[in-house]
């Protein structure tokens, strides 16, 4: 995630990592605390 990147949408089907991504994860990395990857797959399941 690059530090002005903002994510709109996130859904990996559990509430709170989804919550976290959203909400928490730009704030962890801008205080240094963590760097959060999303690797996002372009196959079809």
């Amino acid at each position: 995630m690059q530090p002005d990147e903002v994510v709109k949408s996130f859904d990996c089907g559990d509430k709170d990592l989804n919550e976290f991504i959203i909400d928490e994860a730009p704030l962890y990395h801008k205080a240094l605390l963590a760097v959060t990857y999303v690797l996002e797959s372009t196959e079809n399941l």
